[in-house]
């Protein structure tokens, strides 16, 4: 479970690294 909530922190980062370097 500690790896499943990591790669939901880290999915969670991207998008939002992406969506603001989009703008």
């Amino acid at each position: 479970m500690a790896f499943l909530s990591f790669v939901g922190r880290v999915l969670f980062a991207s998008v939002f690294v992406l969506s603001a370097w989009q703008q």
